[in-house]
């Protein structure tokens, strides 16, 4: 096979078109795909890889900053026995499955030509399934870089290679190959050590960074809010969030429940367009201002003070264990009922009947403007002074003595049933009759 017939088939591969005629323009090429198939069992990762390398400066997920000065503190160290020899290996805490090893022994293939970490038929190949330099080609988190076996760096300029992150091969190209006192290399790169597949089931365990949400990137097992780039405009469907630090730049909207067992802190306005259900305790800090209504089924327990700028109406009972300040008018459309005292400490007008069932006692003065009207006995333990005219259109009946200061009128008739004793004198300006004996 000539190198132009493979040139033709690697070219057609590419676009994806069948190679059914050697040679010819693939404009006139069979219909169908040639496009390779995806087993995704071996090609698909489960889990989504950050767009930040865990533990770089951009990534803020286990990360610290006093002073303006950033510490990352998400990769750990781990045991790790290698086969060609020394090298180390880290692990993202945020995301497990991300692995870090630096200064990865290699091992030959094609003397001074390729390398890999060690025969996929015998054992894992740890520089297969690599994370792609690209993949962050803007901060180059994900750089891989190439050594030499003191350690120097090795300047693709000088010695170009390339590096198959899928099959886990680095190949020098040029025809210069490397001398044999700097092999073999060593390589530091990222590596993708999560589960193959299409995955699908189960709960979903989404993770966000506290970073401002407005890019997204997620997959069937993690959730991971990451760069600034465009706004946010997608729905998430999942039974089951996990929020670590969360900061929305935008609208957030549930159509589910939202469950949270710790604190909520709303620094701004927070403005809910249907009913707030509240299991337990709901302590307010501040002002609580409710422009519908308001309707509590149960308790309502104020330490502070209550201030109602328009209307309060309650259509059960309402018990006041402390004291009722009523700094304006209080109407009330039905019966108040008060178990213990009521004190007045100012006026009090009724404009109204005022009934009461059983005594009243008034430690101090009763004025009344107009008429007072009792239909059973009024007791009077101590004295009773009329100012003005007592008018009695019944009888006056007293238990005791009676004394008068002034004049005492008698309009009609005054009759006495036993004896009246005068201890002085008895002046009569009219005439006097005794109808019996006197």
């Amino acid at each position: 096979m000539s190198d132009s017939v493979k040139t033709d088939l690697l070219f057609k591969k590419f676009i994806g078109v069948p190679d059914s005629l050697p040679g010819g323009s693939y404009i006139s090429e069979a219909n169908g795909s040639s496009r390779p198939r995806i087993i995704p069992s071996l090609q698909i990762y489960q889990q989504s890889i950050p767009q930040y390398a865990p533990g770089s400066v951009y990534d803020t997920s286990n990360s610290t900053i006093v002073n303006n000065v950033v510490t990352v503190s998400d990769l750990s160290q781990v045991a790790f026995t290698f086969t060609n020899g020394n090298g180390t290996k880290f692990i993202s805490k945020t995301y497990p499955y991300i692995a870090k090893y630096v200064n990865l022994i290699l091992q030959e293939v094609q003397p001074n030509i390729s390398y890999r970490y060690v025969d996929p038929t015998v054992n894992d190949n740890l520089t297969s399934n690599a994370v792609p330099s690209n993949y962050d080609i803007k901060n180059g988190t994900y750089a891989i870089t190439v050594y030499d076996k003191n350690g120097n760096f090795i300047n693709p300029s000088t010695y170009p290679w390339v590096f198959d992150p899928d099959s886990g091969y680095l190949t020098f190209i040029d025809s210069t190959k490397l001398p044999t006192g700097i092999v073999p290399p060593k390589i530091t790169f990222w590596r993708y050590e999560g589960t193959f597949g299409a995955g699908g089931g189960g709960t979903e365990k989404y993770v966000f960074t506290s970073r401002p949400v407005q890019d997204i990137a997620y997959d069937n097992e993690n959730f991971a809010f990451e760069t600034p780039s465009p706004q946010l405009n997608q729905t998430v469907t999942t039974t089951s969030v996990i929020v670590t630090g969360l900061i929305l730049a935008s609208t957030t909207t549930m159509t589910g429940d939202a469950s949270l067992n710790t604190r909520l802190f709303v620094g701004g306005d927070a403005s809910l367009n249907t009913r707030l259900f509240v299991g337990g305790d709901a302590s307010f800090g501040g002002k609580m201002f409710s422009a519908g209504d308001a309707s509590l089924n149960g308790n309502l327990s104020l330490g502070n003070d209550l201030s109602v700028k328009g209307r309060s109406v309650m259509t059960g009972d309402a018990s006041f264990n402390g004291k009722l300040a009523v700094g304006a008018d209080a109407s009330f459309g039905g019966i108040v009922q008060v178990a213990g005292k009521t004190i007045f400490m100012s006026d009090a007008s009724l404009n109204a009947k005022l009934v009461v069932g059983s005594d009243v006692s008034f430690n101090t003065k009763l004025s009344v403007g107009g008429d007072a009207s009792f239909g059973g006995m009024l007791q009077v333990l101590g004295k009773t002074v009329n100012f003005g005219d007592a008018s009695f259109n019944a009888k006056l009946a007293v238990g005791a003595d009676a004394s008068f200061g002034g004049i005492v009128q008698v309009a009609g008739k005054t009759i006495f049933m036993s004896d009246a004793s005068l201890n002085a004198k008895l002046v009569v300006g009219s005439d006097v009759s005794f109808n019996t004996k006197l």
